[in-house]
């Protein structure tokens, strides 16, 4: 057979020629005509104008928005982007926000190919080096656009559903994502992995792809349905233009055709990645890309000139001259200078029970009547608060102490120490009787064994408890660990009842405050009140009196709780009496105090809700916690006159502070007096909306200052952004409303 074969080889290799060569030659020519032939031109809908729309014009339009000179990428791949375009896609309809009402409108016929896309984002697992972690895709990301970082994060959080939210934050993902090309990215990644000897190369760097979601194009991205509606959005568009008189002629399109292939053409030779030797001849390379002839790029072209010029005619409807800018920026920059009166915040009673308490202590401290401000003239009678209100006298003091518990002592005792101290018969009789669920034992040697049978926490019980004991009988090692530690400063308050105290072990205070004012100083050297924890204190500052305790301090540590809650407590059997159906349970029992306290609270202050309301001019308000905010409504109008006629704030209890308001951020009542004053002038009591009463005095006002160029510039375009929107969002739904745009997979056949 192989000789046959080597006879018979010249002849056999004519055979396979002819053959080869012959079906080459008719399949290859063959497939070459049917490609020209896209498909039969069919008529797929009505436009809004009321002319039809063919399949040849939409797919014409969808292939020529595709792609722009900015796709690089696609030269990687051996396929030429459509540098004819300059970016229609990407810098109007993604750039400006144009396609988000598109998408929201159409949103059930993109929702299936956009959903997947962005669900395939969600799950994408950026590349991190397998032995470095530090070497990542994420840290190239926030390093060279920490936006495109935080968009990622953000889309991964949302729900994988169209809504406007993660349509936009998905267009703006993809906005970012095209700032870094994947191959710059790979060969950074590279270079790290040189950098240290230590990491391994990473075999997949090679050939992973870098692209996020392994996404490279906008209709990889976003789905041929997107790119159709895009495209029948802009043709309905071109047609609403020519009816408003705005055209485009076919000289001026191929103008602006050849002058973007001329931007294509630095573009290509800047990055040296295709080798044209004019413009006209890329222009000529790229008719041929796209299958078209001159006169339909041209065609296709005019539709998107026309739709951008109607849109841009749009845009300029609302934008104001210089003058005009600089008279509204003169009313929103003007400022008004004020000296703004309110109630410190500690009057500021954030519910009613909290103003009950308040009113607790200005009738337990002050003989005139809680609703007065004017508390700073009043000297309170010091002995007589002691005898109704004890817990609010205080005695403060200055110290620096120094603090060691005998348990962190006991730990420098060694376990053989500890044992042997435990196995001896005194030490063990101690033990039996703090523990009494150690057995007696005759023998010393079966001591520790009757210890070791215990559970782990009984054991660290008897083991801490001894060497407590033991460090009792080292008052030395007390007073060692005391001279190295540093003295911190200290101040704190001692009361007959109540309070808190930063020392651990100390209830008696009476006898405490009796250590710290008596004369010797070697008592405070080393005490303890618990023989557990240990102090060293010396006094900086003793109290030549006693002081009342100011009310922030009472309402922070529960003192007006207590003071609330006993007179409340003492006024229920008096209470009860006037409506005892109120107060009684079904089995004819008196409710318990806890159960009606609101109820008592209400009766008990009933003279005070009163005056309040007449304060306020309404027999009623809503919700008890809205009298808080009222409080001192009475008491503020009556300081706001004694403070206009004197000029002065004297003795009344308020804040006063300079404020600048800026007309442009006007807030509430107050701000929007303050610029309705003349200067020199005094406000009412201002009741706002929420907030507290307050008054002002108007010091001064100022017009504002010019209008920089750059943002009369910016405030232009975004008007000029917003009108698009709303106008595009109108033409849409007209769109929608005469079917003008039906996506050609969704048609029925």
């Amino acid at each position: 057979m192989l000789k046959f074969l080597r006879k018979q080889q010249r002849l056999l290799f004519i055979i396979v020629s002819i053959f080869v060569i012959t079906s080459f030659c008719f399949f290859g020519t063959y497939s070459t005509i049917r490609s020209t032939d896209v498909s039969e031109d069919k008529l797929i809908g009505i436009a809004i104008d009321g002319s039809k729309i063919w399949s040849r014009e939409v797919h014409r339009m969808s292939t020529f928005i595709l792609t722009d000179q900015n796709d690089l990428l696609l030269l990687e791949k051996g396929i030429l982007p459509n540098g004819l375009n300059d970016g229609v896609l990407k810098k109007d309809f993604l750039t400006q926000k144009w396609a988000l009402p598109l998408v929201m409108a159409y949103r059930e016929d993109l929702k299936e190919e956009m959903v997947s896309r962005i669900e395939k984002i969600q799950r994408f697992v950026p590349y991190r080096h397998p032995t470095a972690p530090f070497i990542s895709l994420e840290a190239l990301w926030g390093h060279f656009n920490p936006k495109l970082l935080s968009t990622f994060n953000r889309l991964k959080e949302m729900e994988g559903d169209l809504t406007d939210k993660t349509s936009e934050t998905f267009i703006d993902l993809y906005l970012e994502q095209s700032t870094l090309h994947p191959e710059m990215l790979r060969r950074i990644l590279f270079q790290q992995e040189s950098q240290f000897s230590w990491v391994e190369k990473d075999m997949n760097l090679y050939h992973v792809d870098l692209s996020l979601g392994g996404l490279h194009n906008a209709e990889e991205w976003f789905g041929r349905d997107f790119i159709e509606l895009i495209s029948l959005w802009i043709i309905n568009t071109s047609k609403i233009a020519k009816e408003k008189g705005i055209t485009v002629s076919s000289e001026e399109a191929k103008a602006d055709l050849l002058k973007n292939a001329a931007s294509s053409y630095e573009i290509l030779s800047q990055n040296k990645v295709l080798e044209v030797s004019s413009p006209l001849v890329l222009y000529k390379e790229l008719l041929r890309s796209l299958k078209m002839t001159e006169r339909e790029a041209i065609e296709t072209w005019k539709n998107v000139m026309q739709c951008r010029r109607l849109l841009q005619n749009v845009g300029e409807i609302p934008l104001l001259d210089l003058l005009t800018f600089k008279e509204i920026n003169s009313f929103a920059e003007e400022k008004v200078e004020v000296d703004l009166y309110e109630l410190p915040k500690e009057l500021q009673a954030k519910n009613f029970r909290e103003m009950l308490k308040i009113e607790t202590y200005f009738e337990t401290i002050y003989d005139r009547p809680a609703t007065l401000l004017s508390l700073t003239s009043t000297i309170p009678n010091i002995k007589e608060i002691e005898i109704s209100a004890p817990s609010l006298i205080v005695r403060p003091f200055v110290v620096e102490m120094a603090e060691v518990d005998s348990q962190s002592i006991g730990l420098k005792i060694g376990l053989k120490e500890l044992w042997e101290w435990q196995a001896m018969e005194a030490h063990f009789n101690m033990l039996k009787a703090e523990f009494p669920t150690i057995a007696a034992s005759q023998e010393q040697e079966g001591r520790l064994e009757i210890l070791d049978g215990f559970d782990r926490i009984t054991r660290k019980k008897i083991d801490d408890f001894s060497r407590k004991v033991i460090v009792k009988t080292h008052p030395e090692w007390i007073r060692e660990v005391l001279d190295t530690s540093p003295l911190k400063e200290v101040q704190f308050s001692l009361r007959i009842e109540g309070g808190q105290l930063p020392f651990k072990g100390v209830e008696n205070q009476e006898e405490f405050a009796a250590l710290l004012l008596g004369e010797k100083g070697d008592a405070l050297d080393c005490f303890t009140f618990d023989g557990e924890h240990y102090y060293r204190v010396k006094v900086k500052e003793r109290p030549s009196q006693k002081q009342v305790l100011s009310l922030q301090e009472a309402l922070q540590d529960g003192t007006l709780d207590e003071l609330l809650d006993k007179k409340l407590e003492a006024n229920y059997p008096e209470i009860r009496k006037k409506t005892p159906s109120l107060f009684k349970q079904e089995d004819g029992a008196w409710k318990p105090f806890e159960e009606v306290k609101d109820l008592i609270s209400t009766q008990s202050y009933a003279p005070l809700l009163k005056s309040i309301e007449q304060e306020v001019g309404h027999p009623s308000l809503n919700g008890l916690d809205t009298y808080a905010r009222f409080h001192f409504l009475g008491a503020l109008k009556e300081a706001k006159n004694e403070i206009e006629k004197n000029q002065d704030i004297g003795g009344w209890n308020l804040e006063k502070r300079r404020v600048t308001f800026s007309r442009k951020s006007i807030q509430d009542e107050k701000d929007k007096l303050a610029f309705s004053l003349p200067v020199d002038n005094w406000s009412s009591v201002i009741c706002a909306e929420k907030g507290y009463p307050s008054f002002l005095y108007v010091c001064s006002k100022s017009k504002g200052e010019s209008f920089p160029p750059d943002l009369i510039l910016r405030g232009q375009e975004l008007l000029s952004q917003e009108a698009q929107m709303t106008y595009i969002k109108e033409l849409t739904e007209e769109m929608k409303k005469k079917e003008a745009i039906s996506l050609s997979h969704k048609m029925n056949p």
